[in-house]
């Protein structure tokens, strides 16, 4: 019985395993960018500071209730244009700030594999010019985008230096182009 408990035990360790590397690969090729992420999260605080209801904030607009001495309240049409657009300005221009600290830290990371790309061997070297040609040409006539061409400039470097990025440093390289 223990034999056969253990044998149980290790196919399940091993579908484990294998559902887990499925959810992780499936998880984070659909998940949104990291800029996404930090402006659906900056939208989501900056609309729940909107706590006054719309009914009581019409019911002090014609003084049945009374306003509080601290809390002013808005009129129903401000606070319905403000609880839809500042919301939104907030999380894009989160978007923006986010997108553009990322892109920063890209061109940073992609100097250092270019000033490490530069003690290569000859050959090597020659190799890596040839294939950053052929990058640069997909990206001449249209087949890449410039995030894209950036993304695989950067992963082409890695891999003639010899440097392997962390899962952090590939996640956000990977999810800043998608």
């Amino acid at each position: 019985m223990l034999a056969k408990s253990s044998s149980d035990m290790n196919r399940l360790s091993e579908e484990s395993k294998e559902l887990l590397s499925f959810v992780t690969k499936h998880f984070f090729n659909k998940v949104p960018s990291m800029s996404a992420l930090a402006g659906i999260i900056m939208g989501a605080l900056v609309s729940s500071t909107f706590s006054t209801p719309p009914v009581r904030s019409m019911m002090a607009l014609f003084g049945i209730v009374g306003r509080d001495a601290g809390a002013a309240v808005a009129s129903p049409l401000a606070y319905s244009l403000l609880s839809v657009f500042l919301p939104l300005f907030s999380a894009a221009s989160t978007i923006y700030l986010v997108q553009k600290a990322l892109k920063s830290y890209r061109k940073r990371q992609l100097v250092k594999y270019t000033a490490a790309a530069s003690r290569l061997d000859d050959e090597k070297l020659s190799e890596l010019g040839s294939r950053l040609a052929l990058l640069e040409e997909a990206k001449n006539t249209g087949l890449l985008t410039a995030g894209e061409y950036e993304t695989k400039t950067a992963v082409l470097y890695q891999s003639y230096t010899g440097r392997l990025p962390s899962g952090v440093e590939e996640f956000i390289v990977k999810k800043l182009t998608s």
